[in-house]
């Protein structure tokens, strides 16, 4: 607070990093689904070319993401990590 100077919330920036936009998007990708994806990337102001590639990478990150979240639940017993991850492989592996 500007007035008190007194601390009125905390910003994590552990995660905080300049990389490829198309890892956020395959994070939502992973995470959220096929709908929360699509209704992300169409906001993305960028010409289709461009946008056809950034979907293209954002798929990799997601693919690959999924398996780090996989192992992380399986190492550390969380089975709310592996069920997600499990789900998730429908959407990012289809047949």
């Amino acid at each position: 607070d500007p007035v008190t100077w007194s601390v009125t919330g905390v910003i994590d920036w552990s995660d905080a990093a300049v990389v490829d936009p198309a890892h956020d998007f395959g994070l939502i990708y992973r995470d959220l689904g096929p709908a929360a994806y699509r209704a992300a990337i169409r906001g993305c102001r960028t010409d289709a070319h461009d946008l056809a590639a950034l979907g293209e990478r954002a798929v990799f990150y997601a693919r690959c993401s999924v398996f780090e979240d996989l192992a992380h639940g399986i190492e550390t017993e969380q089975g709310t990590y592996v069920d997600k991850s499990l789900a998730a492989m429908e959407w990012l592996f289809p047949p």
